[in-house]
């Protein structure tokens, strides 16, 4: 059985402008940065609502509301929301910490506790869009985005959903890098989110397919890090409508991720 997912819609949320060409990375694509996400959370949601949330869970809202309009979607159609990631939401993590370590760990912040379960992100989505299909949330490590990416198509696959919102999203805290540089462990460049509207595989859209090896050598190479880099190179390739093989490799497995424009003059959307 082949796997593969349909490409319908994508959104880009990323936490600082590093090259002032970033948009036209993307050919003309919408990336948020800094405010311009208040602008684009104001037409989903209300932002008092918001007034609790992370920056990280901020830039995952964003660009899944991003995701949904380009594909002309509603919330409140039969869909799931999958997103990999390998660290979650560090900054909150390590605020949570940071409360623990001056004694009394009675102190402790529940907000920061709230919003540093790995699953804080895609709960915010379900919980703000009103989304009620399956929720998750896969971390393993660089496999992170390849594996959600899977477990879309078996949602999709199985009937447990429709459509799919498929995301990478990671938080980026100079803290982490004392951390992993402990541990021998590298650590995201940036932080941010990147979103995809998948369905059932067809011809008329862009096509992601997967395959997976015990062996091998990751096409990404190693000079790119982890799943949000993999998402943000799969959507320039999606968004410049261009072909592509990118692969994750972690735990001895390599995940390649094919993408192919059958018929793109349909266009993103519907």
């Amino acid at each position: 059985m082949s796997q593969a997912l349909s490409l319908l819609g994508l959104g880009i949320a990323l936490s600082c402008r590093e090259d002032a060409e970033a948009e036209n990375q993307f050919s003309g694509m919408t990336v948020r940065f800094g405010a311009s996400i208040n602008t684009v959370l104001a037409n989903f949601v209300s932002l008092r609502d918001c007034r609790r949330l992370t920056q990280q869970m901020r830039l995952a809202l964003s660009a899944s509301c991003d995701a949904l309009h380009t594909a002309g979607w509603d919330p409140s159609e039969d869909m799931a929301v999958v997103i990999g990631t390998q660290y979650g939401n560090t900054a909150a993590s390590m605020d949570m910490l940071d409360s623990l370590c001056p004694g009394d760990p009675t102190l402790a912040s529940p907000t920061a506790f709230a919003c540093s379960v790995t699953n804080s992100c895609a709960s915010t989505i379900s919980i703000h869009l009103g989304i009620r299909g399956p929720l998750m949330t896969v971390s393993q490590g660089m496999l992170s985005f390849a594996e959600a990416a899977r477990t879309a198509f078996f949602l999709l696959e199985s009937g447990r959903a429709t459509k799919v919102l498929l995301g990478a999203s990671e938080d980026y805290d100079p803290r982490l890098r004392l951390c992993a540089q402990r541990v021998g462990q590298s650590f995201p460049k940036t932080g941010g989110a990147v979103f995809f509207s998948v369905s059932k595989a067809s011809e008329q859209y862009p096509l992601l397919s997967f395959t997976q090896k015990s062996a091998g050598t990751p096409s990404f190479g190693q000079s790119t890090y982890g799943p949000l880099a993999q998402a943000i190179a799969l959507a320039k390739a999606f968004a410049r409508r261009e072909n592509g093989v990118f692969s994750a490799q972690d735990y001895g497995w390599t995940v390649h991720l094919r993408l192919a424009h059958c018929r793109f003059s349909a266009g993103i959307g519907r």
